[in-house]
């Protein structure tokens, strides 16, 4: 049984931890150079951050994404879906991505975001000024784990019905009670529901682990740190196609 999760936000908050002295050079440049300096840089399956340049004043990053998983027509239709999700990440941030915020605000920069489909070609972009990365950090009145989480689900629900693999494909995103709950439609000529109920403890314990080495990583860290701000746990149902027979695998976000 695979397990992949898919999930679609405002994915490469990026953190930028090479900060050293500015001696000859203007603190944007060198900011922008040390991001450059790690291009390309992977995000996994959803891409990877491709280069770093200043332009306008702003650190504008570029990043090739994988289409299958984000519909950049879709997000070009909703452009509010892309920058609501980054808004909420950059109003409940990481500690990495804490330290981009603060080396932007001195830089007196802001941040744009430009995501190129790698197979169309085309490209959607979003920016934070200055002024509004300032406005953001001047008090946590802003934060609400709610909205972070909520902005999460529906930018990955834009993106729905994926299909996963050759049986498996993925309807939607719910917060249900106290869980985040992925949505999986299964071919049950490839899905055994009594082989994968006997071993329901064991996939609870692989997804677990598999969580804990995605929770690191770019295209991930997002909506596992929403889950853990509101407090909810992740959980995974899948829906026969032939009988509708369900079973829902409920990761605890303590677990992770």
């Amino acid at each position: 049984m695979r397990t992949r999760r898919f999930i679609i936000s405002a994915f490469f908050a990026i953190s930028t931890l090479f900060f050293v002295s500015c001696f000859g050079q203007s603190r944007l440049e060198k900011l922008v150079k040390s991001i450059n300096d790690e291009c390309p840089y992977s995000a996994g399956e959803s891409g990877e951050m491709t280069s770093a340049e200043i332009k306008d004043g702003n650190a504008v990053v570029t990043f090739t994404v994988n289409e299958e998983l984000m519909n950049i027509e879709v997000l070009q239709a909703n452009p509010d879906l892309l920058r609501n999700s980054l808004v909420q990440i950059f109003n409940n941030p990481t500690d990495d991505l804490k330290d981009l915020i603060d080396e932007l605000k001195r830089c007196n920069a802001g941040l744009t975001y430009v995501y190129v489909g790698d197979v169309s070609g085309k490209s959607i972009s979003v920016t934070m000024t200055s002024d509004e990365l300032k406005e953001m950090s001047k008090s946590n009145k802003d934060k609400n784990p709610d909205e972070f989480l909520d902005a999460q689900i529906s930018i990955t629900n834009a993106q729905t019905p994926v299909r996963i693999d050759e049986m498996t494909v993925m309807t939607r995103l719910e917060r249900e009670d106290d869980c985040a709950m992925f949505y999986y439609d299964v071919d049950e000529s490839q899905f055994s529901f009594d082989e994968v109920e006997d071993a329901k403890d064991m996939v609870v314990e692989m997804l677990i682990e598999n969580l804990r080495m995605q929770k690191n990583q770019p295209e991930n860290t997002a909506f596992i740190h929403a889950c853990k701000l509101a407090d909810v746990d992740i959980a995974y149902k899948y829906r026969g196609t032939t009988t509708d027979r369900e079973i829902i695998f409920i990761v605890p976000i303590d677990s992770i």
